[in-house]
């Protein structure tokens, strides 16, 4: 009974999914595009991290009294 509701669940899907080809496609191109922009922030801050770690290595401060 599981096999046969899993079965027309999926055939379900694929039935809508061509029936709205367009807003499917649509949706799925706004997904990876904020997919993409979520990894590139990700990337953005893990380069910003190793960039200003570099900076504070070479920074020399020196206090006089």
């Amino acid at each position: 009974m599981m096999l046969t509701s899993i079965r027309r669940v999926i055939k379900s899907a694929f039935i809508n999914f061509w029936r709205n080809a367009w807003v499917s496609v649509a949706t799925i191109l706004v997904m990876v595009l904020a997919i993409f922009m979520v990894g590139g922030l990700i990337l953005f801050q893990a380069l910003l991290d190793a960039t200003l770690a570099e900076v504070q290595k070479k920074v020399d401060v020196s206090v006089y009294f």
